[in-house]
Parts: structure tokens; sequence; C-alpha cells
């Protein structure tokens, strides 16, 4: 090989290094990322369980882990944690939901023995007032609580298919 074969296999290897480093860089922030966004929706939650008149009665509430909403076909979530209350298990799960104002975040749970989900309140730290404050009329809550009910089911379904 002569010496400008060289310099371009150089600068070609130069190239491909670039691009592979950019490429873990982006992949380590967005993991990154993942976990705090993780955190602010727990916290998010707690606050929520805490302040909300109708999660009065689910105080109690542990989370246990964070599941990946689009492995559960579930993409319209953005975040999906499994709870437990005593012997009680089943999920909660945080949907956009337009108000009158913009976009907030609605926090639901749903219990496996009830089969039943629930709007709890909103996110961002007004969950003490109620949804129709900020435009969110009971409709879209009970639309909502319907469409989480039955993914929810069809997860449960699965889950018994795979075992």
């Amino acid at each position: 090989m002569n010496n400008s074969n060289v310099e371009k296999i150089k600068k070609h290897l130069l190239l491909f290094a670039f691009f592979i480093a950019s490429g873990l860089i982006l992949w380590g922030s967005g993991y990154i990322i993942s976990g705090l966004k993780n955190d602010a929706y727990l916290q998010d939650a707690d606050y929520i369980l805490k302040n909300s008149p109708l999660c009065s009665k689910h105080q109690g509430v542990e989370f246990i882990k964070a599941l990946n909403p689009s492995s559960l076909n579930m993409n319209f979530c953005n975040a999906v944690f499994e709870v437990k209350m005593k012997e009680k298990k089943g999920y909660a799960a945080f949907i956009n939901m337009s108000g009158k104002y913009g976009i907030y975040q609605g926090m639901f749970l749903y219990f496996k023995e009830e089969r039943q989900c629930f709007f709890c309140g909103l996110g961002g730290g007004i969950a003490d007032k109620p949804a129709i404050y900020y435009g969110i009329i009971p409709l879209s809550i009970s639309i909502s609580e319907q469409k989480l009910a039955s993914a929810f089911e069809r997860l449960e379904i699965n889950n018994k298919e795979k075992k």
C-alpha cells in the first residue's frame, strides 16, 4: 500500500470512530435521561397520592418497578409502573390529557383483583384541584380509564399465556 491509500484509510477510520463515539454518547445520555424521567414520575405519583382527594384511600401504594410502555403495547402511556397495596397488585400509568390550558399528565391506578382503572389526579403539583378546573372533562377521564383498563386486561391475558 502506498502513502495516499494509508492516509485515506486513516481518515475513514477516524470518521468511523467519530460516528461510533457519537452513537455511544447518545445511547448513554438516553439511558441516563430515562432513569431521571422515571424518578420524576415517581415524585409526581407520590405528590398525587398524598394530595389528591380522589386517592385518599390509596395512601399505602408502593411502587415496585418501572415498566417499558412500548414493550407492553401501551405506547400512549408516558410511564407505567408495577404497584402493590397490601395484598393487591396492579399498575400505575401516566398519560397525556388535553385540558383548557394545554397538556397535563394524568395518573391512573389499576388493580388486578378489581379489574377497574380509576383516575387519581394530575401530575405537575396540581393534584389538589379537581381536573375540571383545568378543562379536563369527566368524559375524557372515563375514556382514558376504559382505554387503560382494556390495555391492562390484555396485558394480564398475555402474561397468563406466557406462563
